[in-house]
């Protein structure tokens, strides 16, 4: 399976766990860690956009 064709024929997240050798609950627990936005994080986000106004 070449990996143009699999992105293009909108394979399972399944299916591309198993092809890059990565468990699926890996997966999902990446993506969480990605994706969430801690209070910490949202808060610096806050005050860099303020230093930027100024």
């Amino acid at each position: 399976m070449d990996v143009q064709h699999a992105l293009e024929s909108h394979p399972s997240i399944n299916g591309m766990c198993d092809y890059v050798g990565i468990s699926r609950s890996g997966y999902y627990q990446r993506e969480k860690r990605h994706n969430h936005q801690s209070p910490r994080k949202l808060r610096k986000k806050f005050i860099q956009g303020k230093i930027k106004a100024i």
